[in-house]
């Protein structure tokens, strides 16, 4: 049952992930105006501080390594600057509000199953105590 259940949160996960993917391509291919593709820059970008910084910190069983710290700190960087891009373009006029909201909704799509995928299939297994 809970291997059914797993394989359930993945396709759900892959269809939400498709669509986010879906939505960005069809901002930029509706306007034929490309600039928006720079968001899936900062999506291939986002984790990587928190590999960087995850490999550095100690196995001292603490969650409050500050190696950790400064890779969430930048993590959040470019997930707001995946926001943030198609905001500044429809701004300055290179972009259409249409297409802007299509890559934001699309970003919240793709941010969202990398916190479900996060949720569902990263968990650590905590021991339950005896008191």
């Amino acid at each position: 049952m809970n291997n059914n259940n797993n394989n359930n949160n993945f396709k759900s996960n892959a269809f939400f992930f498709a669509i986010g993917v879906l939505l960005i391509i069809l901002s930029c291919a509706l306007e034929s105006n490309w600039w928006s593709l720079f968001v899936v820059l900062t999506y291939a970008i986002a984790p990587l501080p928190n590999i960087i910084c995850s490999n550095l910190s100690y196995e001292d069983f603490s969650d409050g390594s500050s190696s950790n710290e400064v890779g969430y700190f930048f993590t959040s960087i470019f997930i707001i600057s995946g926001f943030g891009i198609p905001a500044v373009l429809t701004h300055i006029g290179v972009i259409t509000t249409l297409s802007a909201t299509l890559s934001i909704v699309g970003g919240l799509m793709v941010y969202g199953t990398i916190i479900g995928y996060r949720f569902f299939f990263s968990r650590r297994y905590e021991y339950d105590s005896i008191y």
